[in-house]
């Protein structure tokens, strides 16, 4: 049994869910709910992290429908995958519950290795989901890897950061000598749509004040005696990129 796969089927005829759990029983968890009231108070008491992985749902069922069963919940968990199961000349109700956010429908009667079937394709998307989103969440933490800490300051420090990168504005940096004002340089160009693009860094304080002018906006050749070659300045080398300003 795949013990940590749940599986909730609600309907309000009791034969559907003996088959359910006749036929995958040893393959997954099996509850069962005989109306929408059961359903709804089963997924209430559940703490998040032990609520059922996948909801087997009738769309016609006495009292509440399906579809007023399958609104309340996916307000509970709108992250709660459901199938419908319909019966054959319900078009319209099928349409709607998948605008309400249902992530598929099987026809009843329906044959139960037809059901895993489908069982199978919406728990292997939502693995494949959750596996994307770990991968962003662990890129993004990598992108953050010069940055050490968690403190509110530093957390702050870097919601500025993504607000600041995506713009087109000079960005002041401000901060002692050592205290990473180029490392936060870096992860603006890294957050921006300029990432790959240059970034070059221009240490001011290291370039002669006669000599600042063309270093930054270069020159052509024979603009003055020397000039014998046209030299791009750094604003030119970093076009589309992100040039730092150094002190």
């Amino acid at each position: 049994m795949e013990s940590s796969v749940k599986i909730l089927v609600v309907d309000d005829d009791p034969k559907v869910s003996w088959i359910i759990s006749e036929g995958l029983g040893e393959e997954y968890e099996i509850d069962a709910a005989q109306d929408g009231q059961e359903a709804i108070s089963y997924l209430t008491k559940k703490p998040i992290g032990t609520r059922p992985d996948l909801v087997l749902l009738d769309i016609k069922m006495p009292g509440q429908s399906g579809l007023e069963v399958l609104d309340k919940i996916k307000k509970i968990d709108s992250s709660l995958d459901v199938i419908m199961l319909s019966g054959h000349g319900e078009t319209q109700n099928i349409v709607e519950s998948i605008k309400k956010g249902a992530t598929e429908f099987i026809n009843k009667p329906f044959d139960v290795k037809e059901l895993e079937i489908h069982i199978r394709t919406v728990l292997e998307k939502k693995k494949l989901i959750k596996e994307l989103s770990d991968l962003k969440k662990k890129m993004r933490e990598n992108q953050y890897e010069d940055l050490i800490g968690d403190t509110e300051e530093m957390i702050k420090i870097k919601n500025v950061v993504e607000q600041v990168a995506p713009s087109e504005l000079t960005v002041l940096i401000r901060g002692e000598s050592g205290t990473g004002k180029e490392i936060i340089a870096r992860m603006i160009h890294r957050f921006s749509p300029r990432k790959r693009e240059p970034f070059v860094k221009v240490n001011c304080a290291a370039i002669p004040r006669e000599l600042l002018e063309a270093e930054l906006f270069g020159y052509e050749k024979g603009a003055f005696t020397g000039a014998n070659k046209t030299k791009p300045g750094r604003f030119e080398v970093a076009n589309k990129g992100t040039i730092f300003l150094d002190e």
